[in-house]
């Protein structure tokens, strides 16, 4: 087993049956819906990167057409399809094992691509470019994306993210980077910390269980020391970064 092989196997280990796999809270996703404005009308949507689908039951609830959901891990897709199944929604709730960068999906047939925190796994301006055919005219996409949120970061979480995440910008440099790709911004925001809380509590609660879980296996051991350093980064230094979701209209 190659040790991406082997990070993927811990991650999902890890994250199946935690609440969330990234920050974020149904009012953030009920708060980004809104921002669309649809009418009454049943709208077809797509969560891309929906991991066991805890958002994408969340949207399931605003909207009484078909939400479709992709993720790349197929545990995560099986766990998602048994939610679905317990919750009776299988004839408009739909779970698929897909990659984001080639999904089976016809051109303008969507009327809102979704995406919490995933885009960055195949780089955000090619995520908005790659999902744009995807949707019909006057469709709109909502992603939210970790930013900085304020200038001149600290030496010690600018090094942090030079690591986990080189290509992370500002706000305005993601704004910016919509608007060239082809939609018009409704609206941005950023979530709240405690949406943040929502999940790293759970998962800081879980890695004691998985250091056991893994005694003697020092490869899984340094991985569950980068939650621990990414979990204290976040409480040192929230003030400087975060995720904006925004939401925008197809041009």
């Amino acid at each position: 087993m190659d040790d991406q092989q082997k990070i993927m196997d811990i991650m999902v280990d890890i994250y199946h049956d935690l609440p969330r796999q990234g920050p974020g809270s149904p009012d953030t996703t009920r708060k980004a819906f809104d921002l669309c404005g649809f009418d009454d009308a049943p709208q077809t949507i797509l969560d891309i990167g929906c991991g066991t689908g805890t958002q994408t039951l969340t949207l399931a609830e605003l909207t009484t057409g078909h939400v479709v959901g992709f993720d790349l891990l197929p545990d995560f897709i099986n766990k998602f399809s048994s939610r679905i199944n317990a919750q009776g929604l299988g004839n408009r709730v739909h779970a698929y094992v897909g990659d984001m960068n080639h999904l089976p999906v016809r051109q303008q047939s969507i009327d809102l691509v979704w995406a919490e925190g995933s885009a960055y796994s195949i780089g955000f301006e090619n995520a908005l470019k790659t999902w744009h055919p995807f949707l019909k005219q006057d469709g709109y996409i909502a992603v939210s994306e970790m930013v900085w949120t304020q200038a001149n970061p600290p030496d010690e979480v600018t090094a942090f993210f030079a690591e986990e995440y080189p290509t992370m910008a500002s706000v305005e440099t993601r704004l910016q980077q919509v608007e060239e790709s082809g939609y018009r911004i409704i609206e941005n925001f950023i979530i709240p910390n405690s949406d943040w809380q929502a999940y790293y509590d759970p998962l800081e609660a879980k890695l004691p269980q998985m250091r056991d879980s893994y005694q003697g296996d020092d490869f899984a051991s340094s991985l569950f020391d980068a939650f621990d350093v990414e979990i204290d980064m976040r409480r040192r230094f929230h003030a400087w970064y975060g995720y904006v979701f925004v939401v925008a209209q197809i041009v």
